[in-house]
């Protein structure tokens, strides 16, 4: 094909297709990655605009040696129309081309630039005239690539073009790896540029490797390979860039924020430093959790999945829910040889703003029982397998020991299946004074809060 249809529609359907893209982000509320889709069609533009622009004033474009002469109105145009002749004509057409690419430039710039400052309002309107326009434009490129093939114009040319492409394709690059270290390994400048240098190398490849161009000028073939070996080592450098900059990152395993830095400016961290000093210390603010231990006499009625109520000693007034997330496979002995395991409960939402590190206690519901009987502890004597409570009767305060049947139980109560009726006065022992003391037997709020003795984590 006549160099430049094939380089110059490649470029402008790219652009064509990163406009469009970068409306359907926009769509989606993915505003960033709209912009980067821009930024690289605002490139691919300027290469389609540099192209037709070579065309119009180079002299070995067949073009350019009247191309100074030419404007609307002058006679030495008309003269060279009126001979036939397809220059003045095609000129023109090529002038009035590139205007309107720089246009689309300068458009797609001003959303660019207001995406990057959060004016999304002000972008959709103009993002959408942006799509029009190129859609527009494609006509106008296709038209003038389809006027140049009916000339079957043997015209080729295209070194100084392949130079330019070459060297602009090596300048982002370069601009690749800067933007490694400014904003990071994927950053958008690392990617954009990246991007738009691969797409100058395929432009200019795509005039070197012309058969009718290496037949009629003689292009070394071996400054060609050399152009390709240059570029090549220019993408292992990038690669060895990425590489060494992944070194110089302590990369951490979740995101939160950074509350403390235990290391300073210059000291040299390694897989072999000493993990007793953390280097930084990371708070997730996405959820709290309690952390606790559950003694081991209690361990097997835990299970993951199960709800807790959470009282913070700091906040005294109000209680806590959550969910059990974790339960440790393996148990640790204390200094009384008592084995406790770790569990984790991850927090419900709350407007108070709880802190790392607070003491809490969690009461885990491992049974329900609705409607139960209740007795307090103390009023509970067991001796082997009979258990019983001492009932309050008649008007002269008469006693009687009566046996129970007993179910579930927590730290202050337990559920009497058998022998006691609602209402009931039975003896309960005073902790503080040993003295005995009477109380109505009944059911309050309605039925035990959790099961399984003492509180699980603290």
């Amino acid at each position: 094909m006549y160099y430049p249809n094939a380089t110059i529609l490649s470029s402008y359907g790219w652009a064509q297709e990163e406009v469009a893209r970068a409306h359907e982000l926009f769509q989606s509320d993915n505003y960033s990655s709209a912009a980067s889709e821009l930024y690289v069609a605002s490139a691919d533009l300027e290469a389609c605009t540099v192209i037709l622009e070579d065309a119009v004033n180079n002299p070995e474009s067949g073009l350019g040696n009247t191309a100074p002469f030419v404007n609307d109105s002058n006679y030495y145009a008309f003269q060279i129309t009126s001979d036939n002749s397809f220059a003045a004509y095609y000129i023109q057409e090529l002038r009035r081309e590139v205007a309107a690419l720089r246009q689309a430039q300068t458009d797609i710039q001003k959303v660019y630039d207001l995406l990057n400052q959060g004016k999304y309002d002000e972008a959709k309107p103009l993002l959408a005239a942006c799509l029009n326009t190129v859609d527009n434009i494609t006509r106008e490129v296709v038209e003038n690539v389809n006027r140049l093939k009916l000339r079957n114009d043997t015209t080729i040319y295209g070194r100084d073009m392949s130079l330019y492409l070459f060297n602009a394709g090596r300048q982002r690059l370069d601009a690749a790896i800067t933007g490694i270290g400014e904003g990071g390994l994927y950053s958008p400048q690392m990617n954009d540029n990246l991007r738009i240098a691969l797409h100058y190398m395929e432009l200019c490849n795509g005039i070197l490797g012309s058969n009718d161009y290496v037949l009629q000028h003689g292009l070394s073939l071996k400054a060609e390979q050399n152009a390709k070996i240059d570029l090549a080592s220019k993408l292992v450098s990038l690669d060895s860039t990425q590489n060494n900059y992944l070194n110089t990152f302590i990369w951490a395993p979740i995101d939160g924020t950074v509350v403390s830095v235990g290391v300073k400016e210059k000291d040299v961290l390694s897989s072999k430093t000493n993990t007793s000093t953390n280097a930084i210390v990371l708070v997730n603010t996405r959820y709290l959790e309690f952390w606790g231990t559950v003694d081991e006499i209690d361990i097997m009625k835990i299970k993951v999945g199960q709800k807790a109520n959470i009282a913070v000693d700091a906040v005294p007034d109000k209680t806590f829910t959550g969910v059990v997330t974790f339960i440790s496979p393996k148990g640790t002995a204390d200094s009384n040889n008592v084995v406790k395991y770790n569990i984790r409960i991850k927090l419900d939402p709350t407007d108070v703003a709880l802190k790392g590190k607070l003491t809490a206690t969690a009461d885990i519901a491992v049974t329900t029982v609705e409607n139960a009987l209740l007795a307090p502890l103390s009023a509970v004597t067991t001796t082997g397998s009979v258990s019983t409570v001492t009932v309050v009767s008649g008007t002269m305060g008469e006693t009687e020991k009566r046996e129970v049947t007993l179910g579930i139980q927590n730290q202050q109560f337990v559920q009497v299946i058998k022998g006691l009726a609602e209402g009931e006065k039975v003896i309960v022992v005073d902790k503080a004074s040993g003295a005995p003391v009477s109380t109505n037997m009944g059911p309050p709020g309605g039925g035990p809060p959790s099961g399984g003795g003492p509180p699980p984590g603290r």
